[in-house]
């Protein structure tokens, strides 16, 4: 079997999918009767060696698994955000912990709007960046704690946040996409640096997308303050978190950010108000 995977399938009239397993295996998903994926290991091998026409990009993919669940139970608020999570690569329990926190983040920028029924494009696009971002953070907070603790403790957690190549032009205005490209995967290459938080149990979490980071305003107070003079150079829509590890009872502890949220993922582009600047 050959091709990079994951690879995306219309299979019939259903959307499939070929993935590598986390034990470096491969198998195959087909979207079923009741909007969810069924494992079909046996598909795998007849899929990727299908006739071409069957193959779509992801962009194609998404859409038709977005029209396809609609057609299944009703065009809900929600669904075309589960078709993004359902497109992500299957892999480690971190991996899928990362996705299940990702929906948790676009559900609940529906419901702060106070309009759980409104169309799913009114969480993604259209609106200014701080009502989009405008997110519950004591429920998103729940969600991430326990995919920071593994952060902390494992390397493959870590690199699970490795920036993929089409993350940089999610992230960052066109003019400064090479420029992060380069510093990053340099930084990325050489060990990206990440200090353990021994002895720090608990952990605070912030969010906010790049467009309220430009100025002082109460989503922008927790992140680093140098964050303002790159924000311009940052996609105005993309949220961004920054988290703070400490002890029970204290204030002060260690406190990173750049973990930000590409859509079906998060990467980790940490400090980008010196990576963008430096020398």
């Amino acid at each position: 079997m050959t091709g990079e995977l994951p690879a995306f399938f219309r299979d019939g009239n259903v959307p499939a999918k070929v993935v590598r397993t986390a034990g470096g295996g491969v198998t195959a998903f087909r979207l079923g009767p009741d909007g969810g994926w069924t494992e079909r290991p046996e598909l795998a091998r007849e899929l990727v060696a299908g006739p071409a026409a069957g193959r779509l990009d992801r962009e194609e993919f998404l859409t038709f698994v977005e029209r396809e669940r609609g057609r299944l139970s009703g065009t809900g608020p929600l669904f075309d955000l589960y078709a993004r999570i359902a497109a992500a690569e299957e892999g480690s329990p971190t991996a899928r912990a990362l996705r299940r926190t990702s929906f948790i983040l676009f559900e609940t920028q529906l419901q702060q709007r106070g309009d759980p029924g409104a169309d799913p494009s009114l969480a993604t696009e259209g609106d200014d960046p701080r009502v989009r971002a405008a997110v519950s953070t004591a429920v998103l907070s729940a969600r991430l704690e326990p995919i920071l603790r593994a952060l902390a403790a494992d390397d493959a957690a870590l690199r699970e946040l490795r920036p993929r190549e089409a993350d940089y032009a999610w992230v960052f205005v066109r003019g400064t996409v090479a420029l992060a490209r380069r510093r990053y995967e340099r930084a990325w290459d050489a060990g990206i640096g990440f200090r353990r938080p021994v002895g720090r149990p608990r952990v605070r979490i912030h969010l906010a997308p790049a467009g309220a980071l430009v100025d002082d305003n109460a989503l922008s107070r927790p992140f680093p303050g140098g964050y303002r003079s790159v924000a311009r150079r940052l996609v105005p829509t993309r949220v961004w978190a920054a988290w703070r590890y400490h002890s029970p009872g204290a204030t002060a502890g260690l406190s990173y950010d750049g973990l930000v949220w590409c859509d079906d993922h998060w990467a980790f582009f940490p400090k980008p108000y010196r990576v963008l600047t430096s020398g």
